[in-house]
């Protein structure tokens, strides 16, 4: 949450670095404060390339820790919920 898996001064920071298999939701909000313009911009959605589980959710408007919006936590109770149905 609150990370955009970018950094191009930075390629340790640069991408996801976990098995392809693993099931992954990441979340970020549009206009994060934290993050302004190169190298950090862009999301983790660009980094999912080969990632069947993966996705990114933009949470919509301006912050940094995306457990404030209801659309961010709707989207992790989904991600947990599918996960232990699937299991």
């Amino acid at each position: 949450s609150s990370w955009t898996c970018t950094n191009t001064k930075v390629p340790a920071f640069d991408g996801i670095y976990l098995p392809p298999e693993t099931p992954l939701l990441t979340l970020a909000y549009e206009d994060d404060p934290w993050y302004p313009g190169e190298p950090l911009r862009g999301t983790c959605a660009q980094k999912m390339s080969g990632r069947a589980d993966s996705n990114h959710i933009t949470v919509p408007g301006q912050g940094h820790g995306t457990y404030d919006s209801k659309e961010a936590r709707e989207a992790v109770i989904q991600f947990i919920k599918r996960l232990l149905l699937s299991s």
